[in-house]
């Protein structure tokens, strides 16, 4: 092979490289411009770099801190013998540093055997004995663990197998599952009457506040309803979320307001019981 023809054959070999790099260039590029779409996807976060905020109230606003309570149950003092660093002999108080302190009593439970003197009235022509209110009638247990156990399962919503285990972890107290229901079912049966006398006291409130949320029973859903002012909670619990609910535990509220967030069973209920409404 002669030179000129040699030169003639790399010159066409250098411009197929020439095309074949240009080529793969534009195959870059449009590459890359996928990636780049793919990372718009909402699944797909870009990193975003945030300067941290500075905790505290803003600027301009007037801090805030616990108060100090007004109420000091006990006062403890700590006081060096020894030096702790080494072991010296230390002087005299020279000043006083305060610390108080919020905490909680120890919490195991405690077995009282209670004796009731029992006599013979004369007048009467019967045994008496002393009046006792700690614990209910036929209760094993006393009203404040049997009222613990009820704001634990209706106010903090907490499944009676876990409160049975705060029951056991906090105070050493076994209870089962069963005596759970069966001490809300004696507290039902003692407050009854002063029940009667919440839902006749809150129709009778000028004002009052109405909300409803949702509550499960048994692995059901139900309604729990909350009729509220200064001086009165009522909680119902029922299967609806209707009308029907406030207007039959409310009534005629003629001259009376209704505090609501204006769900359509309150606009109900102030066609039909005469009510004021104030939406919240």
């Amino acid at each position: 092979m002669g030179l000129r023809k040699e030169v003639e054959l790399l010159r066409e070999e250098n411009k197929f490289l020439k095309e074949t790099i240009k080529a793969l260039e534009k195959r870059i590029e449009e590459l890359e411009g996928i990636v780049k779409e793919k990372s718009k996807l909402s699944f797909i976060k870009e990193d975003v770099k945030e300067e941290p905020k500075q905790s505290g109230q803003k600027e301009g606003h007037a801090g805030y801190s616990r108060h100090v309570p007004e109420r000091i149950d006990e006062i403890k003092e700590h006081k060096l013998d020894r030096c702790p660093n080494c072991g010296g002999v230390v002087s005299d108080t020279q000043e006083i540093r305060e610390r108080v302190i919020t905490d909680i009593p120890e919490t195991r439970a405690k077995n009282t055997k209670h004796r009731f003197h029992r006599c013979y009235c004369k007048n009467c022509d019967k045994i008496v004995e002393p009046e006792f209110y700690d614990a209910l009638p036929n209760a094993r247990f006393g009203l404040k663990l049997m009222i613990l156990i009820l704001i634990l399962k209706l106010d903090c919503r907490i499944p009676s197998n876990k409160i049975t285990s705060i029951l056991i972890s906090v105070f050493g107290v076994k209870i089962s599952d069963g005596e759970i229901y069966n001490i809300l079912r004696q507290l039902s049966e003692a407050f009854g009457d002063y029940y009667s006398e919440l839902e006749q006291k809150i129709k009778e409130a000028i004002a009052k506040h109405i909300d409803e949320t949702s509550w499960r029973i048994n692995g059901k859903n139900y309604w729990l309803w909350i009729f509220i002012n200064k001086e009165i909670a009522l909680y119902v619990v029922r299967k609806k979320r209707s009308s029907k609910v406030p207007i039959e535990i409310l009534g005629n509220q003629k001259g009376k307001t209704i505090i609501d967030d204006r769900f359509s069973a309150y606009n109900e209920l102030a066609k039909v019981s005469g009510c004021k409404q104030q939406i919240c």
